[in-house]
Order: structure tokens, then sequence, then C-alpha cells
């Protein structure tokens, strides 16, 4: 899944509130307190709304550009990467990549099978969380 808005707020807005967010979920499933400069490798398990065990591992992270992490559970891997540019001090381009990677041929097949299904909502459900990120921050500034 490959998403790109343009958003009115400034990337510096739009990275810490992702990294605020992250945070929030580390503190919420393991106690643990980072750095929030100093995540990248920070590995942490959660257990998700159907009870199934995640394991999150963030690999990428530049300040005010890029956040990228991976999501494993059950033996399927997805690697989730947003990379923002400021256009303007008051605007910035958000792309958004999903990769899912599967260990079986069944896996694949079902994955396709759902993005079919359900990927358009979930683009729509995505977009509207980003805007409305935009829209906290234009009620700030």
């Amino acid at each position: 899944m490959k998403i790109s808005v343009d958003l009115p707020c400034s990337n510096e807005y739009l990275y810490k509130r992702l990294i605020d967010a992250v945070m929030m979920d580390i503190k919420q499933n393991t106690k643990a307190r980072p750095l929030k400069d100093q995540l990248v490798n920070f590995s942490y398990q959660k257990i998700s709304s159907n009870g199934q065990k995640i394991e999150i591992t963030i690999l990428e992270q530049v300040k005010n550009q890029k956040y990228s992490f991976k999501t494993t559970a059950n033996g399927q891997s997805f690697t989730s990467s947003y990379q923002i540019s400021a256009l303007n001090d008051q605007q910035c381009h958000v792309e958004f990549i999903e990769a899912a990677k599967a260990n079986s041929l069944l896996q694949t097949i079902n994955d396709g099978f759902m993005r079919i299904l359900f990927g358009h909502q979930r683009k729509k459900q995505f977009i509207k969380m980003l805007e409305q990120m935009a829209a906290d921050y234009q009620l700030l500034h």
C-alpha cells in the first residue's frame, strides 16, 4: 500500500505527533522510556485488540523526515515507512508505504485478497487520521 498526501501542517509538527504516538505505545506496552531520538533498533511486544502477539521493531528514524518500523505477527511481517518532506513552513508532503512479506504462498494469496477487499477503506481511514493531525495543527497555529 502506498499513500501520498499533502497536508497543511509543518513536517516538524507531523513528525513530532508520530513519534509521540510511538512513545505512548512503547510506554503502554513495556513501561520502557527510550529517548525519542534513539529509537532505531528498539523492539517491543504488544497484544493486538484480537489477542494476537505482535513484535514491533523500529528500523529507521530521521528527525522531521522519516520513520519506519517492522511489525511481525504469526510468521508474517509488514514494513511501514513514513517519508515526510517540507513543502514550506506550513505544509508538508507525506508518503506512507507498507509492504507485506508472507511466509507461504497461501498467505501471500490471502494478503492480496484482503488488500482488494479492504485496501481502499484502509487508505481512506489513514488519510483521515493524517488530516485530523493537520487539523489539530491548524487549531494551534
